[in-house]
């Protein structure tokens, strides 16, 4: 029998999804949570489970910012991360760091059994509509990849969230004039004219969730 742990912060999609999969599994469900506070404070349910399916976005917190800590906590745990989110940052993050499945909510419940039988055996599972979307994002003429260096990347997500040059640069360990020059250049590169259009594409691409936006600094 596998063992599941759910991570997603909607009760009902908990419960459902964990029926559908028990319906054409032998599974057994060891934990379901909806934050990283809950999560983290039950490390010991971690451990005893398989698999765990995780969304993305749990609340305004963001999973893929707090998966080492769950690696730390139990590294045997393999992830399958089910999602309804279609952002080319976030979507690349998530191919980065080496989950062990990617499941579209938009993928049957049958694509989801299987994601969680080839992971259970050793495999990694990309459904199709996942492999097409990543496809698609990066042979897109605009993705961040080919406009942007890592560090660039870095300060979309914190400049999109409106912090200043100030702040961004304290957290990144560069001075406020360095931060204006990237600024600059991130701007020209993507064709935006203010720290507004700024914050719309951070938002629009992943970089940043409406719940860590302030009003932004020009």
């Amino acid at each position: 029998m596998l063992r599941l742990v759910i991570i997603e912060d909607q009760r009902m999609v908990q419960e459902s999804v964990f029926a559908a999969v028990r319906s054409r599994l032998d599974v057994e469900l060891v934990g379901a949570f909806a934050s990283r506070t809950e999560l983290l404070e039950h490390g010991t349910v971690l451990q005893k489970a398989d698999i765990a399916l995780l969304d993305l976005h749990l609340g305004d917190e963001q999973a893929l910012d707090f998966l080492p800590e769950i690696r730390q906590v139990a590294p045997l745990l393999k992830l399958i991360w089910v999602t309804s989110v279609a952002t080319e940052y976030l979507l690349s993050r998530a191919m980065e760091a080496k989950l062990e499945g990617f499941v579209h909510k938009n993928d049957s419940v049958e694509v989801l059994v299987t994601a969680i039988e080839r992971v259970a055996n050793g495999a990694r599972f990309v459904s199709d509509t996942v492999n097409q979307m990543n496809v698609r994002f990066r042979q897109g003429a605009n993705h961040f990849n080919k406009l942007l260096s890592g560090r660039e990347q870095e300060l979309v997500s914190l400049l999109g969230q409106g912090l200043s040059n100030d702040e961004a640069g304290a957290m990144l360990g560069l001075s406020p004039s360095t931060v204006q020059t990237h600024r600059r250049n991130i701007m020209g590169r993507l064709g935006l004219h203010s720290a507004t259009e700024l914050q719309a594409y951070a938002l629009k691409a992943g970089f940043t969730t409406q719940g860590r936006l302030q009003s932004p600094s020009p």
